[in-house]
């Protein structure tokens, strides 16, 4: 999120409009539109997810600090299902479910006994949601920046996706320990 805010501070932009996929407990989507309202930004966030249940959670998340649906308009979408391509967006934001299957089981408990399983894994590699979002980047939101949380030691596999699209002007972010955690693409 930080990445996010820093790029639409520069940017000088007076109006952003943000995209986020998957909108888990609307914690994304509170923070962005909480600090852009401190600095006077006007800003729209359309934040989907394809669970109701979270869809909820997000709402009462938002009331609870004092975020205007004016700014925020939280939505049930499927967006491996429907079509989000006639919306014009500056930024796409998202923390996809990147975890592979078959890690499943080593997560630390608070993790897999509380969240939702496909809010953490794509039931697979780990890699769909970035593959759906690369295309969906390429066709639709060309002009959009994207920022996605990736997972450690996914790099060399995303970056392999984005090659075979085609997708070039894409860097990293590291963590505080130094792991590559978030990809922007411009």
């Amino acid at each position: 999120m930080g990445k996010v805010l820093e790029d639409v501070f520069e940017s000088g932009k007076e109006n952003v409009r943000i995209l986020e996929i998957g909108s888990g407990s609307g914690c994304i989507a509170i923070a962005l539109s909480s600090e852009m309202k401190k600095k006077n930004i006007l800003h729209n966030i359309v934040s989907i997810d394809n669970s109701t249940d979270s869809i909820s959670i997000s709402n009462e998340n938002m009331k609870l600090n004092n975020i205007s649906d004016e700014n925020i308009n939280f939505k049930v979408i499927d967006y491996l299902k429907d079509d989000m391509s006639d919306n014009k967006f500056d930024y796409i934001v998202s923390n996809p479910p990147y975890i592979p299957s078959g890690n499943l089981p080593d997560l630390d408990a608070e993790v897999k006994n509380y969240e939702p399983v496909d809010a953490l894994t794509d039931g697979k590699d780990g890699l769909l949601f970035y593959e759906i979002i690369f295309n969906l980047c390429k066709s639709s939101y060309s002009d959009s920046k994207i920022f996605l949380e990736i997972g450690d030691g996914q790099k060399n596999k995303i970056e392999e996706l984005l090659n075979n699209l085609n997708i070039r002007n894409f860097r990293y972010f590291k963590d505080y320990n130094k792991i590559d955690r978030v990809l922007k693409i411009n």
